[in-house]
Formats: structure tokens, C-alpha cells, sequence
């Protein structure tokens, strides 16, 4: 009895929920990148053919050029439409054993270092009798779906995903020890993210205000420098641009934004045109309709805002699946116009799935407004996550979906884990009570 109950002791101490998630997060992840190695068209969508050429161009011809250098006359757009660290993450990725298949299988491997990164952050923050809830952060970072999905295609949100994951750590690492060296990190990581995706370009001024409002009282000046740098690299980047294309600017995807939104889903050409003065025109087009029915911007924004919280990734299933591509589910929900309904001929199996999902997402948001109004160790940590989750939704805007919002996926996984082993705690602090047998006066 002895020996067995040693037996039993010892496999209860190693079968450990933490070994657990990590087992079977391995296996789904593998099973998702051998499915990629024998289906590689599941690893492209449309902008991986941009994201390839610009990193080709840049290490074989020395410039950023996100199409083909040999057809004439060049789009000054393309000079300027993708950030340079993608593009060198898969131009480099080229030169491995696997080709493309080593660029996926690296993101995988991002993939679980945000798991853990996460897991590390979340530990950090909740209270010490509640650290083993930590757990469940990486469980739902690495089994979520869309993680999956995007972790075997080649697009730029799992590397910039791993940028704001890294930030916000080192972050927390400054808040608890005090170190200079943590800050610069963290600053660091924000100023690689612009670089990654452009949507994170005017992050600086969110995070300049953040780390001022945390050392207001202190009288400590040390935190100015670092926090600049992402404005620096900012800066440097759009004067790179200005040389390239005669226009001060950090990526021509605001303009083509901006065109698609006034004009239509093609993608800006600006060849034989001057780049600046056609992102203006079309930047003063799109000012010109949000101030002509500013009603109708605020439903936009605000179903974008409601698609990048609740979307559950329709449009990224059957890129993955490599079927004939629906509108994500987000978009029916929030849409106006032709779109409104459910296609009639969805499988069953899949109406389930995006239906449990959103369910989920739900789940997630409550938990991350909960999570707000909840007390943790590191409060300015949490608030940090709080600004990256709002900035991005707000930024985003009409066009919010899934894709757009897994860059911070980890960050509402953390609030809504918080919350939830926080309410868990109080219910049973509650039944503790209720159940304490009663004196006799």
C-alpha cells in the first residue's frame, strides 16, 4: 500500500495542469503545422505575397519595395506599404531548412514563448494566493483557434503579437524591480511593434502620457529617454520614406486605407502620381464623409469595435481550411446593407463552433471589463494592458475582426483569468462564511 500510494503521490506531483496544457497544446499545433506542410497554399493569404516581395527585394536589391522591381513605372505606394521586420522575418526564414514551412514552424515556437510570457505576466499581477489560476492563460492562448490559425499562416499578427507581449512583461519587471534596463525593454519591444504592423505607429503617444502618469509623484526622470525611442524609430522610418517617395510619411496603408473605405476594396495605385499629395486628397475625401454624417461613422466605428471584440473568425476558418471565403461572422452581425444575414448553407458543425466561440468571446470581454475594476499587485500593469486593448480597437475601427485583434488576444485572456479567479475566491470566502456555525448569545 505504501509503495503505491507513492506511486500515486509521485504521478499526481508530475501530471501537473501547467504539463498538461503545454502536451496537448504541442499536438494541436503540430497536427496544424503538418497540415500546412502537405496543403502550403493554406499559408498565404494576399498580403504574404507584399510581405515576400518587399523582404526579397530588401535583401537582394537593397530596397523595401513590396512588389516586382522589374515592372515599370514603379508604385511610390509600394516603397512605403509594408514595415521592413516582417518582410526580413520571412526573406530570412527563406534561407533555412523548409523554406516558408521554418517561417511558420518560428512562429509556432512565438507562439508558446507569448504563452509563457503571458503565463509569467499574469503570475506577476494576481494576488499570491492566486497564482495557480495563472494557468489558464496559456491554455487559452495556445488552444484558441484563431492562435492556431494564424500561427501556420504567414502574416505579420503572431510576430507583432510577440512585440506587445514582450513590452508588457518587461514592463512589470520594471514596476516590481526598479530596473532601467527593464524599461528600455519594454520601450524597445514598442518601438519594434510599428515596425512589424503600422497600425501600432501612434502608439507613442499613449505610452509617452502612461509612463508619465506613473512616475508623476516620484520626481524621476529616467523613464523620458527610453519612452521617446519608439517615437525616434518612428521618425527615422518616415524620413526613409520621405527618400523613397518624396513624402514625409511612416506607411502608405493609411492612404490605402482611406481609398478603400471612400472609393472600394482595390488597393491604392499611386503610379504616375505624386504619393503625398494623393494620401492627402484622399485622407481630406475620407474626413470629408465622416464630417458629412458623422452619425453614420459613430454605428461604423462601433460595430468595427463590437466585430474586433466578438468576431470569431469565420473568414480566418476557411482561409485555413482553404474553402471559398465567407464574410467573418463579425461582419454579418454589424453590418449594414446586403450583408445581414447568416449564409443559409453553413454546416451545422460550423454554425456550432463560431456560435461557441463568440460565446466565448463574450465571456472574455466581461471578464476584461471585470478585471478593471479589480484590485492586483501591479495596478499600473494593469492599465497598461487596459490602453494596448482600447488603442487597438479604437484604431482598428470600421474594419475590427479577429485577425486585428489577436495581437492583444493574450491581453483580454489575462483580464478575463483575473477576474474569474477573483469572483471564484470571493464565492468561496461567501460559502466559508455562510457555512461557520452559529454562537448562542
Amino acid at each position: 500500500m505504501a509503495g503505491e500510494w507513492k506511486y500515486r503521490e509521485a504521478l499526481r506531483r508530475f501530471v501537473t495542469p501547467w504539463r498538461i496544457v503545454i502536451v496537448v497544446a504541442i499536438l494541436v499545433h503540430l497536427a496544424a503545422f503538418f497540415y500546412g506542410i502537405s496543403r502550403p497554399e493554406v499559408r498565404w493569404m494576399t498580403d504574404t505575397a507584399e510581405y515576400l516581395a518587399a523582404g526579397r527585394n530588401l535583401l537582394h536589391n537593397g530596397v523595401l519595395y513590396a512588389g516586382d522591381l522589374s515592372s515599370q513605372p514603379l508604385d511610390p505606394a509600394l516603397y512605403s506599404r509594408r514595415p521592413p521586420l516582417y518582410p526580413l522575418f520571412l526573406a530570412a526564414a527563406e534561407h533555412l531548412p523548409g523554406g516558408l514551412h521554418a517561417a511558420a514552424f518560428l512562429q509556432l515556437v512565438l507562439t508558446f514563448a507569448v504563452a509563457f510570457l503571458a503565463y509569467r505576466f499574469t503570475r506577476r499581477i494576481l494576488p499570491e494566493r492566486l497564482e495557480r489560476w495563472a494557468v489558464v492563460v496559456p491554455a487559452l492562448v495556445l488552444l484558441y483557434p484563431t492562435q492556431v490559425i494564424y500561427s501556420q499562416i504567414l502574416m505579420s499578427e503572431i510576430l507583432l503579437q510577440f512585440c506587445l507581449t514582450v513590452a508588457a512583461f518587461e514592463l512589470t519587471r520594471y514596476l516590481q524591480e526598479g530596473k532601467a534596463a527593464a524599461l528600455w525593454s519594454a520601450n524597445g519591444a514598442l518601438a519594434l511593434a510599428p515596425l512589424v504592423k503600422p497600425v501600432m505607429v501612434f502608439f507613442w503617444v499613449p505610452n509617452l502620457a502612461f509612463l508619465w502618469w506613473i512616475h508623476r509623484r516620484s520626481g524621476k526622470r529616467r523613464w523620458c529617454v527610453p519612452a521617446l525611442l519608439p517615437l525616434l524609430l518612428v521618425v527615422a522610418w518616415s524620413c526613409r520614406n520621405l527618400y523613397w517617395t518624396g513624402s514625409f510619411h511612416f506607411s502608405s496603408m493609411a492612404a490605402n486605407q482611406a481609398k478603400v473605405l471612400v472609393r472600394g476594396p482595390e488597393p491604392l495605385d499611386a503610379r504616375g502620381k505624386d504619393l503625398g499629395l494623393e494620401s492627402e486628397r484622399l485622407l481630406s475625401q475620407l474626413v470629408g464623409h465622416i464630417t458629412a454624417q458623422p452619425a453614420r461613422f459613430v454605428r461604423a466605428q462601433m460595430r468595427g469595435m463590437g466585430s474586433f471584440f466578438l468576431d470569431p473568425g469565420m473568414f480566418d476558418l476557411y482561409e485555413f481550411l482553404n474553402r471559398e471565403r465567407p464574410f467573418s461572422l463579425g461582419q454579418i452581425i454589424f453590418s449594414e446593407g446586403q450583408v445581414r444575414r447568416i449564409p443559409a448553407d453553413l454546416p451545422a458543425s460550423i454554425l456550432t463552433y463560431l456560435t461557441g466561440l463568440t460565446l466565448l468571446n463574450l465571456f472574455v470581454v466581461v471578464g476584461f471589463l471585470l478585471f478593471c475594476f479589480q484590485p492586483v499587485r501591479l495596478p499600473p500593469a494593469k492599465w497598461f494592458l487596459v490602453l494596448i486593448v482600447v488603442y487597438m480597437a479604437v484604431v482598428v475601427g470600421p474594419i475590427g475582426r479577429s485577425r486585428y485583434r489577436l495581437p492583444v488576444e493574450p491581453f483580454l485572456f489575462i483580464g478575463a483569468a483575473c477576474a474569474i479567479s477573483q469572483g471564484i475566491r470571493r464565492g468561496h470566502e461567501t460559502t466559508a462564511v455562510g457555512s461557520k456555525p452559529r454562537r448562542d448569545a
